[in-house]
């Protein structure tokens, strides 16, 4: 028998971290932006248990409209969380007040997952994270979290794209969904253009409404 090649070592990992979760559990709730990390974990982890999806976004967002486009291709259950300025800048807050290392880009690439997991309490949530590039600062963050981001590890770094691209054609992901160009979380959903349209709209910028209190 062949040894499995890089693609199958790749998807033997996440899907190792999605057994181990729902060994005491039987339901989850995955941050789910239609992207390609999403969509692999997505299909692995329907396999372990009911899968719910939940897509952070802003009206006409990048990530609600992939999002729904593979609900409805690929028969996934999604629903839709809009991120009101306000909450978005108290999640902002609290992220950088838990771990001041990060910066402010670094943050509102985590807003998304913080307010799936704030909606979420007491379940399993799950994130693409482990298969998609961030940086040190945020891996190491995601590590001391709560959200199980499958195939992330102090050991390993994100797997290329070009990698998780053959994992996605693996799981029979459709190439329309798997060659869609990466969006950066607080852009796809709309969170850093709501932001700073907030801040055009006070004349100030996002670093200065972040500095602002209430």
């Amino acid at each position: 028998m062949a040894a499995a090649g890089p693609a199958a070592r790749l998807l033997a990992r996440v899907d190792a971290d999605l057994v181990r979760a729902f060994h005491d559990r039987d339901a989850a709730v995955l941050a789910f932006s239609g992207g390609l990390a999403s969509l692999i974990v997505a299909a692995l982890a329907r396999k372990r248990g009911e899968l719910r999806g939940v897509v952070v976004g802003t009206r006409n967002a990048a990530d609600a409209i992939a999002a729904f486009v593979a609900r409805d291709f690929l028969d996934y259950r999604v629903e839709a969380l809009p991120p009101a300025v306000p909450e978005v800048l108290r999640t902002v807050r609290a992220i950088r007040s838990s771990d001041p290392r990060l910066t402010v880009p670094e943050a509102l690439s985590l807003v998304p997952l913080a307010l799936v997991e704030a909606g979420a309490p007491d379940r399993l949530v799950l994130s693409g994270f482990g298969l998609s590039p961030a940086s040190a600062a945020v891996r190491r963050h995601l590590l001391g979290t709560a959200a199980l981001s499958p195939g992330l590890s102090r050991r390993t770094q994100a797997p290329p794209r070009s990698l998780v691209l053959r994992a996605a054609r693996e799981l029979a992901i459709p190439d329309g969904f798997a060659m869609a160009s990466r969006r950066i979380p607080a852009e796809g959903s709309g969170v850093g253009p709501a932001l700073r349209e907030a801040g055009h709209a006070r004349h100030t910028s996002v670093a200065r409404l972040l500095d602002r209190v209430g």
